[in-house]
């Protein structure tokens, strides 16, 4: 029976700090989820310092902030955050109301 191996991150590797990601995109999430941010605060005291980009997340705390901010691991190593654009704005409406009317 194959078995599929796992990727085994050392110890170490996960207390190193990832250094080459970019900081303006910590600092736009935390301008865009306040709730969010004010609970990393709590949670990780140099997170003022990741903001200004004095000092990193590890590994492990970057993958943390990409679950609770809800974007893509990957996203913080991007010059600027990708825009969202919703579909079909027009076909939503709410009950009794007409378009434009919100």
């Amino acid at each position: 029976m194959f078995c599929r191996p796992r990727l085994i991150i050392p110890y170490m590797a996960k207390r190193l700090k990832v250094n080459i990601i970019n900081p303006d995109i910590i600092r736009e999430l935390a301008d865009k989820f306040p709730e969010e941010a004010e609970k990393e605060r709590k949670k990780y005291k140099s997170f003022d310092k990741w903001l200004r980009g004095e000092d990193f997340p590890t590994y492990n705390q970057l993958v943390g902030l990409s679950k609770i901010f809800g974007v893509p691991f990957g996203d913080f190593f991007l010059e600027r955050l990708p825009e969202t654009e919703f579909p079909i704005p027009h076909y939503r409406t709410f009950e009794g109301k007409e378009e434009g009317e919100f």
